[in-house]
C-alpha cells in the first residue's frame, strides 16, 4: 500500500516539476521575444530619427537656397513671386518634403511629430511668401523652430539607447 502511495506522490511530483519546469521556460521565450520585439521597435525609431535629421537639414538648406535664388532674380528687376526656380531646385525642394512627409509618420512621439509638421509648414510659407520681407520673416522662424527640432529629435534618439 505504501509503495503504491509513494508512486503515485512520485508521478504527482514529476508531473508537477515538468509543468514548473514548461511554464518557466515559456515565460523565458516569452520575455526574450517581447525584449527583440521592443529593440526592432526601437531600431527602426534610431533610424528613422536618424534619417529625420537629415531630411529636415535638407529641408531647411533648400528653402535658403530658394530665398536665396529668389532674391537675386529680385535684385536683378523681376518681381517677387514672379521669378522661376531652377527645375533642379524646385526638384530638390519637393522631394526634400516629401521624404520628410513620409518619415515624419513613422516617428511614435507624437510631440516630434508635431514640431517637424510645425517646422515643414513654417519653410513652406517661407516658399510661397509674398515679399522678401515675408519670406524672411518665415525663415528666422524656421530657424528658430529648426534649433527646437533638431533638440526634440535628439531627445527621442537619446531615449532609444
Amino acid at each position: 500500500m505504501w509503495g503504491f502511495i509513494g508512486t503515485i506522490v512520485g508521478a504527482c511530483v514529476s508531473i508537477l516539476t515538468a509543468w514548473l519546469s514548461i511554464n518557466s521556460n515559456r515565460l523565458v521565450q516569452e520575455t526574450k521575444a517581447k525584449e527583440e520585439r521592443q529593440e526592432r521597435a526601437n531600431t527602426f525609431q534610431r533610424d528613422t530619427l536618424l534619417e529625420m535629421q537629415q531630411s529636415v537639414h535638407d529641408v531647411l538648406k533648400l528653402v535658403h537656397r530658394a530665398y536665396i535664388e529668389d532674391c537675386k532674380s529680385l535684385h536683378e528687376g523681376t518681381p517677387w513671386q514672379k521669378a522661376k526656380l531652377s527645375d533642379e531646385l524646385n526638384e530638390s525642394v519637393r522631394l526634400a518634403l516629401s521624404k520628410v512627409s513620409i518619415l515624419v509618420e513613422r516617428i511614435a512621439d507624437d510631440e516630434v511629430r508635431l514640431e517637424v509638421k510645425t517646422l515643414t509648414s513654417i519653410a513652406s510659407q517661407a516658399m510661397h511668401a509674398r515679399s522678401e520681407s515675408e519670406a524672411r520673416e518665415h525663415l528666422e522662424h524656421s530657424q528658430v523652430e529648426g534649433i527646437r527640432v533638431f533638440e526634440s529629435l535628439g531627445r527621442a534618439l537619446r531615449a532609444k539607447y
